[in-house]
């Protein structure tokens, strides 16, 4: 007789909730059948799949101590992302930002950011989720930012940082700036602040380079 494996606690973390329908970025999409917004929906989802024999075989370590992963969602869930990444042409008009990302901590360094004007997000076919543990998250990271300083912490063991989703089947490298953050963190630099250690090689650079020098994010 097999053992049920016990539930495992999963919720959104507040990094996550500038992914909307009006950002730049992947953003879920509930259906028109669900009762309840978006995130609600995005929960359910997420926590189910993580649940499944499935989704606690198939998740690939981010982090030596195994307290970060990415997971990619099987195709029939897809159908509920879009991708904010848009295949760039000669006619793109592009729009430089200088600045914070969304939902940086405190402390975290400004970058340059380059948006497509009136780029369409398209429908994802593939999706991966990021997930961090919640001992793996300061407590700013975990804190949602209320109005007048109603702040509250996300509790949940397994928490999701970031969507990312695409249109197309192959892997999608992080930015090169994203990349550098996260190797900043590793060698404890302050350009490190709001990135996870990491290390990458130079050609793990150079395919980032290559893959964002003919994408960007569509515009907010």
């Amino acid at each position: 007789m097999c053992e049920t494996q016990p539930k495992e606690s999963v919720g959104l973390n507040p990094m996550v909730y500038r992914q909307t329908a009006a950002s730049r970025f992947s953003h879920c999409q509930a259906p028109a059948s669900w009762s309840g917004d978006v995130w609600s929906f995005l929960t359910k989802l997420v926590s189910d799949f993580l649940n499944t024999e499935e989704g606690r075989k198939n998740r690939q370590p981010l982090q030596a101590d195994g307290l970060a992963f990415s997971i990619a969602l099987p195709a029939e869930l897809c159908r509920h992302f879009f991708s904010g990444v848009v295949e760039l042409t000669e006619e793109s008009v592009l729009r430089p930002i200088f600045g914070k990302r969304i939902g940086a901590v405190e402390d975290e360094a400004p970058f340059l950011q380059v948006t497509v004007v009136g780029g369409r997000k398209t429908p994802a076919r593939h999706v991966d989720v990021i997930v961090y543990h919640y001992d793996a998250l300061t407590a700013e990271e975990r804190t949602m930012k209320g109005e007048g300083g109603a702040d509250t912490e996300v509790t949940a063991t397994w928490q999701v940082v970031s969507i990312n989703a695409r249109a197309t089947e192959g892997k999608e490298p992080p930015t090169p700036m994203a990349m550098a953050r996260n190797m900043a963190a590793g060698l404890g630099l302050p350009e490190g602040i709001g990135g996870t250690a990491r290390s990458y090689t130079a050609e793990e650079f150079m395919t980032a380079i290559l893959y964002w020098s003919r994408r960007a994010m569509a515009g907010d």
